[in-house]
């Protein structure tokens, strides 16, 4: 019997996070750049935070700390494999803040 992943109803919307954060520079900033992922997505800010949960939880995210205590969050190995294509597989554990 084959082996099916389980695709959550929130994956199709994680994949448009996924490519927002893919293209900023410098990651993304919960809480300061939400209002802008918000809009581009045009979704309620809370679903961009619960958005994020969601993808950090599952691997799909990673922390980048930067100078002065700052912490930005990118598209990780795993994330970009669920981006590829439309799978989400974590093998590490997920990132704690």
């Amino acid at each position: 019997m084959a082996t099916t992943t389980s695709q959550s109803p929130l994956d199709a919307s994680l994949r448009r996070l996924l490519a927002v954060i893919r293209a900023m520079s410098d990651g993304f900033t919960p809480g300061t750049q939400t209002p802008d992922v918000a809009r581009e997505l045009d979704v309620p800010e809370a679903f961009v935070e619960a958005l994020f949960v969601s993808a950090r939880t599952r691997g799909l995210l990673k922390p980048n700390y930067f100078g002065r205590g700052r912490l930005r969050w990118t598209v990780s190995a795993t994330g970009d494999r669920f981006l590829e294509s439309g799978e989400s597989h974590a093998t590490d554990s997920p990132a704690r803040s």
